[in-house]
């Protein structure tokens, strides 16, 4: 990478047409702050929560919040063992919350987080929200999904193009908040090349948009417009589920460049 290469990032979220609140969650940290160099690193994640209406929003509000304040306190911890404390606490957090429902409930959190800085990336994972990595050379899905789906497809037993059909795409397997502990994924190492995109997003983009499209507006538009372009497609083919994406873009530097407007955030219809 050049020596100043820029950071230019964008994200949204809609309710979608069926569903009478949006569970799904994102943030950025540090808040506040528009495309910028590589003087100290970046979280960027995305939460969908489950639970119905009596905890899906709060456990994706909770995993969000408590990574972040994590974040912004780990204080050179590596990026790495950060992430892993991190969904730890989100995780202790979101269930005792769980148990002071009454009657009894559970309640959880997909999160999928990217941290970047300038000596790479890391990503952390729980759940079946994804994090691609994007240039021009092509799509890559860096996580695996924590479902009933994404078992059947890793064992043979049902072809990539079907998965999305599937009666059972929404049964995960994995969770923040849903036992007392979690396991949770931890990509590390990962070498950021300065024309590389990253797109972090709710199954219900990935449920409703192709890798070869998320790869075209990604390229094709700054961060901010990329995101609403996935979203409002995604709504545009159904809209069953709430659709949430985040887009980072690596070496973009433009007098516009998109900016991830209210950092932490519940999405709103």
């Amino acid at each position: 990478m050049n020596a100043h290469p820029t950071i230019t990032f964008g994200g949204h979220s809609d309710i979608g047409l069926v569903r009478k609140e949006n569970q799904d969650a994102y943030g950025a940290f540090p808040e506040g702050e528009d495309s910028g160099d590589w003087q100290r690193a970046r979280l960027f994640l995305v939460a969908d929560g489950m639970g119905g209406h009596r905890g899906g929003g709060e456990a994706s509000r909770l995993a969000v919040r408590i990574i972040g304040e994590q974040f912004l306190n780990s204080n050179g911890v590596p990026l790495f063992e950060f992430l892993r404390t991190a969904f730890e606490r989100a995780n202790d957090a979101i269930y005792r919350e769980s148990c002071q429902l009454f009657p009894p409930a559970i309640m959880g959190s997909t999160c999928t987080a990217l941290a970047i800085s300038a000596d790479g990336a890391c990503i952390a994972h729980v759940g079946d929200s994804r994090a691609y990595r994007i240039s021009r050379s092509g799509i890559q899905q860096m996580t695996e999904d924590h479902s009933v789906v994404g078992e059947m497809m890793r064992h043979g037993m049902l072809p990539k193009e079907k998965a999305a059909f599937h009666p059972e795409r929404s049964q995960i397997t994995r969770a923040l908040g849903v036992k007392p502990d979690v396991e949770v994924d931890i990509l590390r190492g990962i070498v950021v090349g300065e024309s590389d995109s990253f797109l972090l997003c709710t199954d219900g983009l990935s449920n409703a948009v192709t890798e070869a499209e998320m790869q075209d507006t990604v390229l094709s538009l700054q961060a901010q417009e990329a995101c609403k372009a996935l979203v409002n497609l995604a709504v545009s083919r159904g809209g069953e589920d709430n659709v949430t994406a985040q887009v980072v873009q690596i070496g973009r530097s433009t007098a516009t460049g998109g900016r991830l407007h209210e950092m932490f955030r519940r999405g709103a219809g």
